[in-house]
């Protein structure tokens, strides 16, 4: 029982405090530069954080958008530290042994190096097919009801809203606009929890995979053997690149092309609206102004929704598994025990080295947008900067991408989003040593024995190494200086 109010404690309250922290620090900032009202500012600045947009208010002066950028970078860094906090929780192990028994499998069996390849594709289908859409509809109904009552809709209607926030499925949505601050500020902390669901969730039960273990370091020794620099930094980072840059564009494209196909027999559309769409539900973003008009159509987006959030999840534990990652935290300090040392790690990072990256990723897609759509380069940075920390401000709200070339560079420019914003980003977090205190701490008020649980295992298998468990970082024992890892 305790762990139920715990869990619920967390999410219900703890969360939505978490995503005050950056409306508090820029909102003001915001509303005094841009003449907003506090109410719109504090609205934007959340609605960052959580990929919703609630206001229809965008700074529009050069220190705006200077705020708005560096608000967004914060954001990510909270959002960051609440992912991976949240991927720690218990219930996230008990979801996990959930999906084992539904599949008929342990994880001991599928953590052995001949397992074979359908036993894990079977539990991942049965993870992001079945237990998500049922979780996702489930959250749906318990928080649609209120924000229906709040707008005057339907419950229906808010039950479908809700849905689309947390599969991110914008075609679920009422053809009306949200009227009220009242359901505006709903809408967000539905938003707010969606990511607790969503994104959290997710990772944490990826994160727990035995397969993702192997798949990870397979992937980042492989492309660093392929450069030639296994082993090296250089070597790590240039696996990061080719990865983050090549390999996961390369294979979210023809995901989104086959599930692009189906909505050509369905409404009609071309092969390459279908494409766009999916590929939009992937990486939050949308490619096309084509939505789905028929029931089975509608239908098909919220499959593919789905599937992009699994597979967003997927994508950011890969990345933020590599070693390059575990390697940035260690040389930014992040892995210096102490509450001093965490702090000074944190602020670095989130308000120094992560605006700097992101500003200096964004010039060559920036760029590139810019050359093929004929816009000065400024706006191109400005876009390509704005789709690299989820800040839709920062472009002229006028400027969008027309060309086929340049949607699919904006395809691109997302993935890469994905994989340093968001991968790197919170890879890097967790490998650090002030996430992992403030896990296992939180994992004990909400579940005060399962340190208890933890050491008897232990203590029942003293030859098998430590495992890695709730997105902790954890030690490696055959390294001589302990380096932690993403898994």
């Amino acid at each position: 029982m305790r762990a139920i109010v715990g869990h619920a404690l967390v999410v219900l309250i703890g969360l939505p405090v978490c995503c005050l922290v950056p409306a508090l620090l820029f909102g003001p900032a915001l509303a005094s530069v841009e003449g907003w009202r506090a109410v719109d500012a504090l609205l934007y600045v959340v609605g960052d954080l959580v990929l919703l947009s609630v206001t229809p208010v965008v700074p529009v002066t050069p220190l705006g958008r200077a705020a708005d950028f560096l608000s967004s970078c914060v954001s990510f860094g909270v959002f960051s530290w609440l992912l991976t906090l949240l991927g720690g929780l218990p219930v996230v192990a008990s979801s996990k042994t959930l999906l084992y028994k539904m599949t008929g499998r342990s994880e001991e069996e599928e953590d052995e190096e001949d397992a074979p390849l359908s036993s894990t594709l079977l539990t991942f289908g049965a993870f992001v097919l079945v237990i998500m859409p049922a979780v996702f509809l489930a959250c749906a109904v318990l928080l649609g009801g209120p924000l229906a009552l709040v707008e005057g809709w339907s419950f229906s209607s808010g039950v479908f809203f809700t849905l689309g926030l947390i599969a991110h499925c914008q075609s679920l949505a009422p053809t009306t606009e949200l009227q009220t601050d009242g359901g505006r500020l709903w809408a967000l902390l539905v938003a707010i929890y969606a990511l607790a669901v969503a994104l959290g969730w997710v990772c944490g039960i990826f994160l727990l995979m035995p397969a993702m273990d192997s798949f990870c370091k397979l992937l980042g020794r492989g492309a660093a053997r392929v450069l030639h620099l296994e082993g090296t930094f250089h070597g790590n980072l240039l696996a990061f690149c080719a990865v983050s840059i090549i390999v996961v564009p390369a294979l979210m494209l023809p995901v989104a092309a086959g599930l692009g196909a189906s909505f050509t027999a369905l409404e009609g559309w071309s092969l390459w609206d279908g494409l766009l769409r999916v590929a939009g539900n992937i990486v939050l973003i949308p490619l096309t102004s084509q939505s789905p008009a028929t029931i089975g159509g509608k239908v098909l987006d919220l499959v593919a929704s789905i599937f992009g959030v699994g597979l967003f999840g997927f994508t950011v534990v890969v990345v933020g598994a590599l070693p390059f990652v575990d390697d940035c935290a260690d040389r930014l300090g992040g892995k210096r025990e102490g509450i001093g040392p965490s702090l000074k790690f944190a602020a670095l990072f989130f308000l120094l080295v992560l605006p700097l990256v992101c500003a200096m990723t964004s010039v060559p897609a920036g760029a590139f947008l810019a050359l093929v759509e004929g816009w000065p380069l400024a706006d191109g940075w400005l876009y390509a900067a704005g789709i690299m920390v989820q800040a839709p401000g920062l472009p002229p709200a006028s400027l969008e991408p027309s060309s086929a070339v340049g949607k699919l560079a904006l395809f691109v420019a997302a993935c890469w989003s994905l994989c340093i914003s968001v991968g790197w980003g919170a890879g890097v977090v967790v490998a650090s040593a002030g996430l992992d205190v403030a896990s296992r701490r939180l994992a004990g008020l909400i579940d005060p024995g399962i340190e208890a649980r933890r050491a008897a295992q232990m203590s029942a298998e003293p030859e098998a190494p430590p495992q890695c468990m709730h997105l902790l970082a954890c030690a490696v024992p055959s390294s001589p200086k302990g380096s932690r890892t993403f898994l």
